[in-house]
């Protein structure tokens, strides 16, 4: 897999988080937002010229989840001049808009979870931009051996899944 683009931006879609400083900043960041920070990293690594953008609102709380986010890539080594911060966007729409004023004209990959990447793309599309998709957290990976028993039984986290779905 070939990671290494050339990417001037790779773009983290928001995905929320709690600032609990009684907790690491792991523990902050909700899990959506861990998955598609954890893929952002795999390209960053491939690609340690660019920039990250990182975005979403605080919805109240005394952080938001870019701050968050800017936080954790901090704390493992980015240099803070290697972040730009989307801390007033409220929803996609916002993040497709703010983010493709800064991409203009440059090349950029876009990270959001796999259920969430057509839409977030057509956005992208709306404002004139097209970032490389790299989706994260994906929900229905195909697995390549036998399918336990216990897979099939009715469960919370699949009925979530239907959630997410519908969403």
């Amino acid at each position: 897999e070939k990671a290494a683009q050339n990417f001037n931006f790779i773009l983290i879609l928001g995905s929320g988080g709690v600032a609990d400083q009684s907790i690491p900043i792991t523990g902050q960041l909700s899990a959506t937002a861990l998955s598609r920070f954890m893929e952002a990293l795999r390209l960053y690594n491939a690609n340690p010229n660019a920039t990250l953008v990182v975005s979403g609102s605080g919805f109240g709380d005394i952080k938001s989840g870019a701050e968050l986010q800017a936080i954790l890539a901090i704390s493992i080594g980015i240099p803070k001049n290697k972040i730009i911060r989307s801390d007033n966007t409220l929803d996609t729409d916002d993040e497709a808009k703010l983010m493709s004023e800064i991409i203009k004209g440059h090349h950029a990959v876009l990270v959001t979870s796999a259920t969430h990447i057509d839409r977030a793309l057509g956005l992208f599309h709306k404002y004139g931009q097209s970032p490389v998709p790299s989706p994260a957290n994906y929900l229905a990976p195909i697995r390549a051996g036998d399918i336990p028993l216990h897979y099939n039984i009715p469960s919370a986290y699949n009925l979530n899944k239907s959630t997410v779905a519908w969403h």
